[in-house]
């Protein structure tokens, strides 16, 4: 609500698109994190080790997030 509050109150058009670009930076990481977690929920899910937790892709995709690599290149690391 604040964040709608703060783009009807801005002054101006370069404010607004501002705000609006801030805010689909926001949204775009929230997805890209997002992806990451379905990613290795389904990774779980079909995984062929008994235990996922000790798959090496598994911990590969967890140890590349961990160490901050971006999306796509955590999901290249398999």
């Amino acid at each position: 609500m604040e964040q709608l509050r703060e783009l009807f109150d801005a002054p101006d058009r370069k404010r607004r698109r501002n705000l609006l670009r801030s805010q689909l930076a926001q949204v775009q990481e929230r997805i890209a994190r997002l992806t990451v977690s379905q990613t290795l929920l389904e990774h779980a899910l079909r995984c062929r080790h008994p235990d996922y937790q000790s798959c090496p892709q598994f911990q590969a995709m967890v140890l590349a997030r961990l160490d901050g690599i971006e999306t796509a290149e955590a999901l290249d690391h398999l």
